[in-house]
């Protein structure tokens, strides 16, 4: 036999090669035994298994059956949809919706031992996201359960889904002591009732956090939860996505805890005053706190795709001006045709813009990500004609779109 002359060690290398090869790696499994453990590792690796309504009653089964071979690899795992309309499960399961649109499928609920049962039979899930998830639909000894399992969650996702209340959410982030990514888009809670404004406190902050994005959401309150846990952690990687002026203070008050720790930083600025939303960003932070910053991403830095009746730009400008340290810059460009670079009303100050940029010591790639209608080459052309002195240090690059 071939495997008893070679070190086992061999063939895991081989197998790693076909890691991005799905059936290739999955034929490894099938072949000999011993070859399953190092089959298994490197498919689940980075593979997300998606659960919702309709398939984890299957799910469950298969992993609680004595002959399961997938329970100590899975890392990866997707609860979506835990409150469901049969018209949105119909979305993603290709089956027709029930006649009755307003059904809804509690599954949790219906359910109450599922997530007891995945936490137990898949040990090795370092990576949780919820999706859909109305938090006051739940049962209590339901929400419990969230609560007490997964407690070793490297990554927690939230998005699209609803909570009661802003206790509710930083429990949930608090009972994972171990956590590095927290990811909350598009979530929505309210104020604790009554007046004890350190209810909070009892929940402390995981201090291994060091990714953190906070996308359409309410960010003064995870961020000032953070800031009154002193120290806050170390967070590297801040996006925050649409920044409003109710949470620029706050944003303030974390970036000059945050310091040297933090490395990159994205944000945008896109209702219909982002002018006046920047003006209140550049009040409220300075980044001349933060001087390990070495990559900036301004989404929508030009956002010709709706209206507004201010612009950002200038008030930008600023802000980035106090980035010292700055060496990677990305920004947003979104337009119909190539005469919006040039508008008529509240014209954008390009030689200010060339001028600030070309000051900042230490930048050495300004990335435009340019999308909608207009041609890449278009906005080459335009562009690179206005920004004369960055332009011909080579700092000026274009892409077509926006990096994840």
């Amino acid at each position: 036999a071939v495997d008893m002359a070679l070190p086992p060690e061999l063939f895991d290398d081989i197998i790693r090669h076909t890691r991005h090869h799905t059936p290739t790696i999955l034929a490894c499994a099938l072949v000999r035994r011993s070859w399953l453990p190092s089959s298994r590792h490197h498919h689940f690796a980075n593979r997300v298994v998606l659960l919702h309504a309709r398939n984890i009653a299957t799910f469950v089964e298969l992993i609680a059956s004595p002959h399961a071979t997938i329970r100590g690899y899975v890392r990866h795992l997707n609860l979506w949809g835990l409150e469901l309309s049969s018209r949105k499960l119909a979305r993603f399961t290709f089956e027709p919706p029930s006649q009755n649109d307003e059904e809804t499928e509690t599954w949790i609920d219906r359910h109450p031992a599922i997530i007891t049962a995945l936490a137990h039979d898949l040990p090795t899930v370092e990576s949780l996201a919820f999706g859909d998830l109305s938090w006051d639909s739940l049962k209590p000894a339901t929400q419990a359960v969230f609560y007490s399992k997964f407690r070793a969650l490297a990554t927690l996702e939230l998005r699209s889904s609803a909570f009661d209340f802003t206790s509710d959410v930083v429990e949930l982030i608090s009972s994972k002591p171990a956590l590095r990514k927290l990811h909350l888009l598009d979530v929505a809670w309210s104020p604790d009732p009554g007046s004890d404004h350190h209810i909070l406190d009892q929940f402390p902050v995981p201090q291994g956090l060091d990714s953190l994005r906070l996308t359409d959401c309410y960010q003064r309150d995870i961020l000032d939860w953070m800031v009154s846990r002193h120290p806050v952690p170390a967070v590297r990687y801040l996006q925050l996505g649409r920044v409003q002026p109710p949470d620029a203070p706050s944003i303030g008050r974390f970036l000059k805890l945050l310091g040297p720790e933090l490395k990159t930083l994205q944000f945008e600025f896109s209702s219909l005053d982002a002018g006046g939303d920047a003006e209140s960003f550049f009040f409220s932070v300075d980044l001349v706190h933060n001087t390990s910053l070495h990559t900036i991403s301004v989404h929508k830095f030009v956002n010709e795709s709706i209206y507004q009746f201010s612009r950002p730009v200038a008030w930008i400008l600023k802000v980035l001006s106090r980035a010292q340290n700055l060496t990677q810059l990305f920004l947003g460009i979104t337009l119909a045709d190539p005469e919006e670079f040039y508008p008529p009303e509240d014209p954008i100050d390009w030689t200010e813009l060339d001028c600030v940029l070309s000051g900042c010591p230490k930048l050495r790639m300004i990335i435009f990500c340019i999308s909608g209608q207009v041609p890449l080459q278009s906005a080459i052309n335009a562009l690179t004609g206005r920004l004369p002195q960055c332009a011909g240090r080579g700092q000026v690059l274009f892409r077509g779109g926006f990096p994840p």
